[in-house]
């Protein structure tokens, strides 16, 4: 896929991230596939496409509408979607994560990808974001990786 996002989401029985990030409920994460293709832009991902040019540089910030990732749960639900007990995939890759993984990708324009490539990795704006993937983590031998699969709870209404 050409990018992966992640809400990230804490506990609210804790007061904040850092106090969520190490206990065994307290965060849940909700990830996306992306996938450019040769389409038009999204118009729905257009808003965060959009916004982040505002950021390239490290330490800067923008405004979003609130609903601009809603779209996101809207297009990937229909497919289903993967859960199990994980670790955060950045510093300190503590155990604490309810992963909710939509494998079904968001479809948006290459150029709108383009934009994401574009944020700087370093202060000095000397080099872009690659390669931000955590190597890939064997589970210890005692771990028991339990995966679940469900569908979509919303129903369709038709009529006669």
């Amino acid at each position: 896929y050409s990018m992966e996002a992640h809400a990230v989401h804490y506990n609210t029985k804790y007061k904040d991230f850092k106090d969520a990030h190490d206990k065994p409920d307290g965060l849940a994460v909700v990830a996306f596939f992306i996938q450019a293709t040769d389409n038009d832009d999204h118009p729905c991902f257009n808003k965060l496409a959009t916004a982040v040019k505002d950021i390239v540089k490290i330490n800067t910030t923008t405004k979003v509408q609130p609903d601009c990732l809603t779209w996101f749960k809207e297009e990937a639900q229909c497919k289903g979607y993967y859960t199990y007990q994980g670790s955060l995939t950045t510093e300190p890759y503590t155990e604490s994560v309810t992963w909710i993984l939509y494998p079904q990708p968001l479809h948006v324009s290459r150029e709108q990808v383009a934009n994401f490539r574009s944020l700087n990795s370093t202060p000095c704006e000397q080099y872009n974001i690659k390669k931000n993937v955590r190597p890939i983590q064997t589970p210890p031998e005692h771990k028991k990786l339990n995966v679940f699969f469900a569908r979509s709870h919303r129903h369709s209404s038709t009529s006669e």
